[in-house]
């Protein structure tokens, strides 16, 4: 593990043009996944080959196929496309999807709904935005990599597991190598999603992908007026919050004075 997590870190950051191209794939893929998930593409017309792998699915009303590379079944009846994704036309001829525009434009009149006039204006403007955030992301894991770098080079030590053992207490260690590893987020609800009326300064301000602190404030609440969940090992909340917190607790009892 400490090898694969070094060799990611040693690896050089990649341009605007590199992370366009990520940001496009993961963009198609995220769509894929989705058409699918939520019944707007029928799963059930795929044509699969006996790989298991290729698939074909029919756009009857425009005549042409969408050939899948290497498309896979994921847990939730899910599907994950992890290769190319091309169509084909009545003529056999193959032209190859690298944009999420594109996608959207040829499965549109075979979707299982009628969109509103402006529905896949408006997708698609938040699919553009999720990809302004996913670059905003990678220029600033980039940086956090190049810095992380200089740091373990600077410490003399064998790899990224090894320097935030030696540098870091084990709580800090496990959230820095959570932060690092973690920042595609959920794998079907990654950080970088829409944030339509946000400008990237405010995007990089506010959203946790950038490694931002937050000032919070603490407000008084009628506990019959609140549902709170909690683990297992947490009797009352407010208890967790004086034990974790006492600085703050004890100037919050002081102020309820």
């Amino acid at each position: 593990m400490d090898e694969r997590i070094s060799s990611a870190i040693d690896r050089a950051p990649g341009d605007d043009a590199e992370y366009l191209t990520r940001a496009a794939c993961n963009a198609i893929n995220r769509l894929v996944r989705c058409l699918f998930a939520e019944r707007l593409l029928d799963p059930n017309a795929l044509l699969w080959a006996r790989d298991e792998r290729q698939a074909w699915f029919p756009l009857w009303a425009a005549r042409r196929v969408l050939h899948f590379t290497d498309l896979r079944l994921a847990p939730a009846g899910t599907l994950q496309n992890r290769g190319q994704i091309e169509v084909l036309d009545a003529t056999g001829a193959r032209q190859r999807i690298d944009d999420p525009t594109a996608l959207m434009k040829e499965v549109a009149p075979s979707l299982a709904i009628t969109p509103a006039p402006d529905g896949l204006e408006h997708l698609l403007r938040d699919v553009d935005n999720s990809m302004r955030n996913d670059i905003l992301a990678r220029r600033d894991r980039a940086r956090w990599t190049a810095a992380l770098r200089r740091k373990i080079a600077e410490a003399g030590a064998p790899g990224f597991l090894a320097y935030l053992e030696t540098s870091l207490p084990p709580h800090l260690a496990a959230m820095t190598l959570d932060q690092w590893g973690a920042l595609e987020g959920h794998p079907f609800y990654p950080t970088w999603k829409a944030k339509p009326g946000l400008p990237p300064e405010d995007v990089v301000a506010l959203s946790p992908e950038f490694g931002v602190r937050v000032r919070l404030r603490i407000a008084a609440l009628r506990s019959d007026w609140a549902y709170v969940e909690k683990m297992p090992h947490v009797r009352s909340y407010s208890e967790w919050f004086a034990e974790n917190f006492p600085d703050l607790w004890k100037d919050w009892a002081e102020g309820l004075k």
